[in-house]
């Protein structure tokens, strides 16, 4: 026997619902008990069904654009008006996260104020954004609503408005009841987006294997939108049919986001023996291996030829200026990149460029903090490794891994559980050992050249020490920075790139200045020098996609493994180090403690009754 909560009851739901210590999962059931007494309210003619709407609307606060999108899709199912200012408001958002736009978009339309001249104004605005994403949701919105004002005002339609379904679409089923015809108007890209919808939830009303294996075609379409909706149509219908191709979905790994996890959710609903295995290989999903198995080989291929660069004879070249050139070289990939995600528009890409850098001036100010850390991290590095051997250097920077849980711990909140602080142990003692002289490199030299490399090991040491505070902070504030808000890992990078070129140019001017100025910016520069230029550049963008995606602690998990790799490259082909019982020990000690850090129990995956459609 259900009842209408009083204000009370949906105070402590809402307090809940906003709670970021309890799980996801139950935040998201307490979200549905809401949208749930909402409908009962109206039904019952409650006037407490704006409380609701106000409790719902406090989680788009929250940092999880998952549950946000949720909150305006049960906005949107709930049908109550009271919900409009705060969806016009988020899809007025260009701050937020695109799925959650385009949820609020979707949420105007399915809530049918056709006369409503603020939703109206707010859908054709927005139907020009950028973002196709949120252009093709709100101009469909635009298109069920026109469909609505010319049913309400043809009193003899003979539109159906029997429901088969619980749920508001999108867009009106087409009367059309032949599988063939509906499936050729279904992948037709020279039809509307609005027409095709109605193609697809026709489909699904029919409901047979042909119809879901039609519907399963539909996810050739051009369109991300289209083929998500896709997904939730197929999740909707629960047909084992499908599984086979929301697998190949879900297998592609440049495919867009919303359409992978929407695949998964399906997936997860349908809830077969199958479908559980094919989860569990995406528990750790293979784009986090493929960034962080990118990250391993870079970070040992720019310190074996970073160290070389430093060594070789001839006339060497100012550091300083290879900073410059290589932070100048990532934001023209950058910007490259952008130019492709914007399909190859150059007035896309200028407005884009113009909306994220000059149009938000202090997101952009914000990497100058991150930015100038990283200029003064990556002149201390080159520092050490003109006086510390290349596994030397590897090991001993892992310190960062320190620094960087410190820095987690204190700014973002994070949990270091007691194995991971055991494992922070290790690490300092696996580098104390690496770096303790072995007693016959002391023997074999003489007192004056032994004191010399002394004072070369301490500035060396010394400039890693400060490189790895720079790299803890800087990387945990740019994690931040990352994950909190909808612009692209890419832009970022490039307004990370303006700063870091700015900041790279005022330390030439202080400290290489007169050399600079003796022999010009690019002395010294060869075919080895601007392979170190570039892998620095790609290095950053390996290193902004691993972080926005995963996190610091997974980077330094990656990276530790290249200690490995450069300590063998080091002895064999630079000949430049001589592995002592120590450094063996303090190595095996670093890996050890890295992977104790990473090391967590795998979690099952949620039976059926658990899944939550999204």
């Amino acid at each position: 026997m259900s009842t209408i909560a009083d204000e009370t009851t949906i105070e402590k739901l809402s307090s809940m619902l906003i709670d970021t210590s309890l799980p996801l999962k139950l935040r998201f059931r307490i979200l549905f008990t809401l949208k749930n007494l909402d409908s009962q309210g109206q039904k019952n003619q409650s006037e407490k069904t704006s409380t609701v709407v106000e409790a719902i609307s406090r989680a788009f606060n929250d940092t999880s654009a998952l549950l946000k999108h949720e909150c305006a899709y049960c906005l949107g199912q709930m049908g109550n008006k009271n919900a409009i200012t705060k969806l016009i408001q988020v899809l007025n958002d260009s701050n937020e996260d695109t799925m959650v736009r385009h949820e609020a978009g979707e949420a105007l339309g399915a809530l049918g104020c056709f006369d409503n001249q603020d939703v109206i104004d707010t859908l054709t605005k927005q139907s020009q954004n950028l973002r196709a994403e949120i252009s093709e949701t709100c101009q469909i919105a635009l298109d069920r609503l026109a469909w609505l004002r010319k049913a309400a005002s043809n009193e003899s339609s003979s539109i159906s408005t029997e429901k088969i379904y619980s749920t508001v679409d999108p867009a009106p089923a087409l009367t059309l009841t032949t599988i063939d015809e509906l499936k050729k108007i279904l992948l037709d890209e020279n039809r509307s987006l609005y027409e095709r919808y109605r193609a697809l939830f026709a489909l699904r009303n029919i409901g047979s294997d042909e119809a879901v294996l039609a519907i399963c075609e539909g996810f050739q379409a051009s369109s991300a939108l289209f083929r998500h909706e896709i997904a939730f149509v197929l999740g909707q219908l629960q047909s084992i049919c499908s599984i086979p191709a929301l697998h190949q979905q879900l297998s592609i790994l440049n495919e867009n986001y919303m359409v992978r996890h929407e695949c998964a959710e399906t997936l997860g609903s349908i809830g077969t023996d199958e479908c559980r295995h094919i989860l569990e290989t995406y528990l750790n999903d293979k784009e986090r291996v493929v960034r962080e198995s990118s990250l391993i080989l870079q970070t040992t291929g720019i310190v074996l030829v970073l160290r070389y660069s430093r060594t070789r004879k001839g006339e060497p070249y100012i550091s300083s200026t290879a900073i410059v050139a290589s932070e100048f070289l990532k934001g023209v990939i950058c910007i490259i990149l952008v130019w492709f995600e914007t399909d190859c528009s150059l007035n896309r890409l200028i407005r884009k460029l113009n909306d994220e850098i000059y149009g938000k001036p202090y997101e952009t100010v914000k990497l100058a903090i991150p930015s100038g850390l990283y200029a003064i991290q990556n002149n201390l590095l080159f520092i050490a490794l003109s006086y510390l051997n290349a596994a030397t250097y590897q090991v001993t920077y892992q310190l960062k891994i320190l620094t960087t849980a410190l820095c987690c711990v204190f700014m973002l909140g994070k949990k270091i559980q007691k194995h991971q602080w055991v494992s922070l142990c290790m690490l300092a003692i696996g580098v104390a050992f690496v770096t303790w002289p072995s007693s016959d490199e002391v023997n074999k030299r003489s007192v004056t050249q032994s004191q010399k490399s002394w004072l070369q090991q301490f500035i060396g040491f010394g400039a890693v020490l400060m490189a790895t505070l720079t790299s803890g902070f800087a990387g945990v504030y740019f994690e931040k920075i990352l994950k909190t808000g909808p612009t692209s890992v890419w832009v970022r990078n490039i307004q990370l790139a303006i700063f870091g070129t700015i900041f790279g140019l005022v330390i030439v001017c202080i400290f290489d200045y007169k050399a600079v100025m003796d022999k010009g910016f690019f002395q010294g520069y060869s075919t080895v020098v601007w392979i170190v230029i570039f892998l620095q550049a790609i290095g950053g963008l390996i290193i902004a996609a691993v972080i926005k995606y995963a996190d610091n602690i997974i980077k330094g998990f990656a990276t530790s493994l290249s200690i490995i790799l450069s300590s063998v490259v080091s002895y064999f082909v630079l000949n430049d180090f001589a592995p002592s019982l120590f450094f063996f020990m303090g190595a095996i000690l670093v890996i050890a403690a890295t992977f104790l850090y990473g090391w967590e129990k795998k979690v099952k995956v949620t039976s059926t009754s658990d899944q939550v459609r999204i």
